[in-house]
C-alpha cells in the first residue's frame, strides 16, 4: 500500500491526538505527583523532624527551668548537686537540637534567641546553685553562732545565778547578824558595819547577779530575732537594742568579784559580744545581712530564671509555629497542585471526549462502519449462494483490500462451482474407467486362473494316473523279485524259467522307465506351467502396484485440493463475515477432495486385496512348482532306480547263461531287486500324496481366486 494511507495509519492518526491528550494527562500528573512528593518530601524531611525537635527543644527548656526549680527547692547541699548533675547534659541536647534545627531550615534569629536564653539559664542555674550552697553556708554559720552565742548566754546565766545565789545566802547571814546585834550597845558600830556591808555589798551582788542573769537571758532571745529579721530595718533595730545589752552584760561581768569566776565570765561575754557587737567581724548582723542578701539574689535569680523560661518557651513556640506553617503551607501547596492537576486533567478528559467523538462520527460511523455493513453484506450474500452480484469499495486502505479479496472469494466461487462440476464429470469417468478396469482385470485374472488351474489339475491328475501305474508296476515288480527270488532257489532246475521270467522282468523295467521318463515329462511341463503362472500372477500383481500408483496419484491431487481447500478456509476465517461464502465454497471442494479420497481409499484397499491375493497365489504356485520339483527329483530317483533294476535284470539275463554257475550271485541280485522294487513301490506312493497335495492346493488356488474375482466384479 506504498503511496496512500491506509487504515492502520488512518486509525492511528485517530488516536495520535487521544493518545497526545493521554500523554499529556500523564505528564502533567506525573509532574503533579513530583511536586506533591517533593511537597510532601520537605513536609517529612524538614517540617515533621522540626516539629519533633522543636517539642523536643521546648521539652528541655523545661527540663532546664525544672533543674533550676529543684535547685531553688533543694533543702541540703546534697540535693543542690543531684539536682544540678544533669544541667552539661541537658545544654547539650539542646544544642544538639539547636544545630539540627538550623539544618532544618529553622530562621537563624529564633535560633539564636532560644540559644542565648537557654545559655543564660544554664548560667543562672548555676549562679542559682552557688548562690543556694552560700545560703546553706551562711545559714549553718548563723545557727552555729546562735548556738553558740546560746551557750555562752547560757553559762553566764548560770555563772550569775550561781553568784546571785552565794550574794543572797551572804545577804542573808549579814542580815541574821545583824538583827542579832540589834539591841546590843556593845555591838552598834558592829551592827552599822554590817549593816553597811549589807547594803553596800551583799544587796549590790544580789541585784548585780540578778541583772546579770536578765540580760544573759535576754541573749538567746536576741539571736533568735537576728535570725527571724526579714530586712535590714529589723537588724537595725535589733542591733540598737543590742548594745546596750552588751554594755549592761558588761558591766554585770565586771560586778563579778571572783576572779576566775570574772574570768570565765568575760570569755562567755567576749563570744556574745563577736556575735552580737556590730563592730565585730562576721556578727550575727552581718551574717544575717548576708543572708538576707543572698536570699534577694535567690529571688532575683529565680525570677530571672522564669522570665528566661518564658522567653525561651516563646521562642519553642515560635519554632512550633515556624514548622507549623511551614507544614500549612506544604499542604496548601499540595491542594493546588492536585487541584491545578484536577482542573487540567478535567480539561483533558473533555478534549478526549471530544476528539473521540469526532473521530467516531467523522471518521468511524460515516467511513468505515459503512463500507464494512457494506462488505458484510456482500459477504453475506456470497454466504447465502448469491455470486452474481460483483463486491465494489472505492477506498485505498485495508477495507478495500478486504472488498478486492471478497471479489475474489466470489470469483473462486465461481470457478470452484466450474471445477466441481468438472470434478462429478471426471469422477464419474473415473469411476466408469476403474469399473472396467477392474473388470477387464477380473476376467483376465480368472481366465488365467481357471487355465492355471485347469493344466495343473489335468497334470496333477495324469501325475496321479503315472504315480499309481507306477505304484502298481513296482509292486508287480515286488512281487515278481519274490518269485525270482524263490525261484532262483531252484534255478538249477528251472534255468528256463529263469530266463523266461528274467526277460519278463526286463520288459516290466523298461516299461517301467518309459513311464518314469514320461513322469519327468509331465513334471518338467507342470514346472513350466507354474512358472507362467507365477510370472502371470506377478504380472497382474505388477499391474495391481502400477493401479495403485495411480490411485496414489488421485490420493495427492486430493490432498493437494484438500490443502488447498483448508488455505481458503483459513483466510475466509482471518476475513471474518467477509470470507463466509468463499468458507462455504471450500467447504465444498474440501468434501469433493474428501470423498475423491475416500473413493482411491476404497480402490486402493481393493488392489491392495488382489496384490494380496496375487502374492498369495504367488506363494501357492511356488509351493506347487516346489512340490513338482520334488517330484521330479522323485522320478528322477525312480528312473535312477529303474535303470539299476534294467542293469540288474541285464545281469540276471546274461547270467542265467551261466546260472547253473552263478545261482548265488542271482539270488543276491534278485535281493537288491525286491529291495529296489519295494523303494521305487514307497517312492511312487509318496509321488501319488504328493500329486493330490498338488490336487488340492490347485483347487484351493481356483478358490480364491474365484472369490477374488467375484469381490472384484462386486464392487
Amino acid at each position: 500500500m506504498s503511496g496512500r494511507l491506509g487504515l492502520r495509519g488512518r486509525l492511528m492518526l485517530a488516536i495520535v491526538p487521544i493518545a497526545l491528550l493521554a500523554a499529556s494527562a500523564a505528564g502533567i500528573s506525573l509532574f503533579s505527583f513530583e511536586a506533591t512528593s517533593q511537597q510532601q518530601k520537605t513536609v517529612s524531611e524538614e517540617a515533621i523532624p522540626a516539629l519533633a525537635t522543636a517539642q523536643q527543644l521546648y521539652a528541655k527548656g523545661n527540663a532546664l527551668t525544672a533543674i533550676g526549680r529543684m535547685v531553688a527547692a533543694a533543702e541540703d547541699e546534697t540535693a543542690v548537686k543531684t539536682a544540678t548533675e544533669r544541667l552539661s547534659t541537658v545544654e547539650t541536647a539542646i544544642h544538639d537540637d539547636i544545630a539540627r534545627l538550623s539544618q532544618l531550615g529553622v530562621k537563624a534569629n529564633i535560633l539564636s534567641s532560644f540559644s542565648e536564653k537557654t545559655g543564660q539559664l544554664g548560667k543562672n542555674i548555676r549562679r542559682l546553685s552557688d548562690t543556694r550552697l552560700t545560703l546553706f553556708k551562711l545559714g549553718t554559720e548563723l545557727n552555729n553562732r546562735s548556738e553558740q552565742n546560746a551557750r555562752a548566754a547560757a553559762s553566764i546565766e548560770q555563772l550569775a545565778n550561781n553568784l546571785g545565789v552565794n550574794a543572797a545566802m551572804n545577804l542573808n547571814d549579814n542580815a541574821s547578824s545583824l538583827y542579832s546585834l540589834i539591841g546590843d550597845p556593845d555591838q552598834t558600830s558592829v551592827a552599822s558595819d554590817k549593816l553597811n556591808t549589807l547594803l553596800d555589798v551583799n544587796a549590790v551582788n544580789v541585784q548585780n547577779m540578778g541583772d546579770l542573769r536578765a540580760n544573759a537571758f535576754q541573749i538567746p532571745a536576741t539571736g533568735d530575732q537576728i535570725l527571724a529579721a526579714s530586712t535590714v530595718k529589723d537588724l537595725d533595730r535589733i542591733k540598737f537594742q543590742a548594745d546596750p545589752l552588751l554594755t549592761q552584760l558588761q558591766k554585770g561581768i565586771e560586778h563579778i568579784d571572783d576572779t576566775a569566776q570574772k574570768a570565765e565570765g568575760q570569755k562567755q561575754f567576749d563570744i556574745i559580744h563577736a556575735n552580737l557587737s556590730p563592730n565585730a567581724d562576721q556578727n550575727l548582723f552581718n551574717l544575717q545581712g548576708q543572708h538576707l542578701q543572698t536570699s534577694a539574689t535567690l529571688e532575683d535569680i529565680l525570677s530571672e530564671n522564669n522570665n528566661i523560661s518564658a522567653d525561651i518557651a516563646q521562642s519553642a513556640q515560635q519554632v512550633l509555629a515556624q514548622m507549623q506553617n511551614k507544614i500549612d503551607a506544604a499542604n496548601q501547596a499540595v491542594e493546588g497542585t492536585i487541584d491545578a492537576s484536577r482542573t487540567i486533567m478535567v480539561a483533558v478528559i473533555i478534549a478526549v471526549i471530544v476528539i473521540s467523538g469526532l473521530i467516531l462520527w467523522l471518521y468511524v460511523q460515516r467511513n468505515l462502519l459503512r463500507r464494512l455493513i457494506g462488505l458484510n453484506s456482500a459477504m453475506t450474500r456470497l454466504a447465502s449462494g448469491d455470486l452474481d452480484t460483483p463486491v465494489i469499495d472505492r477506498g485505498r486502505d485495508e477495507i478495500a483490500d478486504m472488498a478486492i479479496a471478497v471479489e475474489t472469494f466470489r470469483e473462486n466461487g465461481l470457478e470452484a462451482q466450474r471445477l466441481r462440476a468438472e470434478n462429478q464429470a471426471a469422477e464419474q469417468r473415473a469411476e466408469q474407467l476403474r469399473r472396467q478396469t477392474l473388470l477387464e482385470m477380473a476376467d483376465g485374472f480368472e481366465a488365467t486362473i481357471n487355465a492355471l488351474v485347469a493344466e495343473l489339475v489335468k497334470a496333477a491328475g495324469d501325475m496321479g494316473e503315472t504315480m499309481g501305474k507306477m505304484a502298481d508296476n513296482a509292486g508287480n515288480n515286488v512281487a515278481r523279485a519274490m518269485e525270482v527270488t524263490n525261484a532262483s532257489q531252484e534255478a538249477s532246475r528251472n534255468v528256463s524259467s529263469v530266463s523266461s521270467a528274467t526277460e519278463q522282468l526286463s520288459a516290466s523295467v523298461r516299461e517301467i522307465e518309459r513311464q518314469i521318463i514320461k513322469a519327468e515329462e509331465i513334471s518338467q511341463n507342470a514346472v513350466g506351467q507354474a512358472r507362467r503362472s507365477d510370472e502371470t500372477v506377478r504380472q497382474m500383481s505388477e499391474t495391481a502396484a502400477r493401479i495403485g500408483e495411480v490411485i496414489n496419484l488421485i490420493t495427492n491431487i486430493a490432498d493437494q485440493t484438500n490443502l488447498l481447500a483448508l488455505n481458503a478456509t483459513i483466510e475466509a476465517a482471518r476475513a471474518g463475515d467477509a470470507g463466509k461464502g468463499f468458507a462455504v465454497v471450500a467447504g465444498e471442494v474440501k468434501n469433493l477432495a474428501t470423498q475423491t479420497q475416500r473413493a482411491t481409499d476404497d480402490i486402493g484397499r481393493q488392489i491392495e486385496e488382489m496384490r494380496t491375493v496375487s502374492n498369495d497365489a504367488v506363494e501357492m504356485i511356488s509351493a506347487i512348482a516346489h512340490t513338482i520339483g520334488e517330484m521330479d527329483v522323485i522320478s528322477a530317483s525312480i528312473g535312477a532306480a529303474m535303470r539299476q533294476q534294467g542293469a540288474a535284470t541285464g545281469e540276471i539275463a546274461t547270467g542265467s547263461e551261466e546260472a547253473a554257475n552263478g545261482v548265488r550271485h542271482m539270488s543276491a541280485n534278485m535281493e537288491s531287486v525286491s529291495q529296489t522294487a519295494s523303494m521305487v513301490q514307497n517312492l511312487a506312493s509318496h509321488a501319488r500324496d504328493v500329486a493330490g497335495e498338488l490336487l488340492r492346493k490347485t483347487q484351493n488356488l481356483q478358490f480364491e481366486a474365484n472369490n477374488f474375482v467375484s469381490r472384484v466384479r462386486a464392487d
